[in-house]
């Protein structure tokens, strides 16, 4: 038996990949870390990890993947690059585009909108210098809804705080925008780019 080290990117999995954990059955659509995919895993996650990696995981590409491997999950984890939210001025609206968007907040066909101010700036995370953060995992995605009350209750204030951080975010890029000023960067954080998927290959 053989163990293959592969590559899943975070937004093709959350695209459409179903959860995984170790122990369990797989089969994967395997890319050979070639000149190019070594080109873009490097600028993603570092030289050391990339060296690591000998395969990445695809099932959005239109030909067939060169492989296609069967197996038992061995170990999972989470890949985090360090980085921080940036704030640049937006450019200015085309003539005759509307200042302000609107988002459904009612169910499909209900007709119910909310108006979204047209931010003065335009946000996004821009990597700093430093070896990524590589976490073993008991599963992909890394969180699970599940029916305990407790967990509810866990994720529930995870997302009051993530709005409260939200809203204090865009009441201070509000006051820069009065000011004619540009936030400063946010503190350095770890940002999930990826996992890391260890792979037991029947009969290799």
């Amino acid at each position: 038996m053989t163990r293959r080290t592969l590559w899943l990117t975070r937004w093709e999995w959350g695209c459409c990949g179903g959860p995984l954990e170790p122990g369990q059955r797989v089969t994967l659509s395997v890319w050979p870390v070639d000149d190019g995919q070594r080109s873009w895993l490097t600028e993603a996650v570092g030289a050391d990890l990339t060296a690591r990696i000998d395969g990445v995981e695809m099932h959005h590409e239109e030909d067939p993947a060169p492989e296609r491997l069967t197996g038992t999950l061995a170990r999972l984890s989470t890949v985090s690059m360090p980085s921080r939210l940036v704030h640049s001025e937006r450019p200015p609206l085309p003539l005759g585009a509307l200042p302000a968007a609107r988002r459904l907040i009612g169910p499909p066909g209900s007709g119910v909108y909310i108006g979204v101010p047209h931010s003065p700036f335009v946000t996004h995370h821009e990597s700093v210098p430093g070896p990524p953060v590589v976490q073993e995992t008991p599963r992909i995605p890394p969180r699970r809804e599940t029916g305990d009350a407790d967990a509810r209750s866990a994720a529930g204030a995870r997302s009051a705080a993530r709005a409260a951080e939200q809203a204090a975010s865009d009441a201070e890029a509000e006051a820069h925008a009065a000011r004619g000023t540009v936030p400063p960067p946010g503190e350095v954080e770890p940002r999930l780019v990826g996992y890391l998927v260890e792979l037991d290959v029947d009969g290799a």
